[in-house]
């Protein structure tokens, strides 16, 4: 079999993979601390409103019946 010399032609950018890489995917975004960081805090201050009104509502209920207190 005879030797065939191979050469490598100039390197141009493939379309798909350029286009794959500008895309933002759904894992991308919530992977962002951008987003992270907000719905952390809104999400801390959610519990922390909920925690209140629940320990209001548990300080205004009546005691039960049988109990010393």
């Amino acid at each position: 079999m005879p030797t065939v010399t191979a050469t490598l032609g100039a390197v141009e950018p493939q379309a798909e993979a350029i286009a794959a890489a500008s895309r933002l995917s759904l894992k991308d975004v919530l992977n962002s601390p951008k987003v992270l960081i907000p719905v952390i805090g809104v999400l801390v201050a959610l519990l922390g409103w909920g925690l209140f009104r629940a320990a209001k509502q548990v300080e205004t209920l009546p005691p039960e019946d049988g109990s010393s207190g």
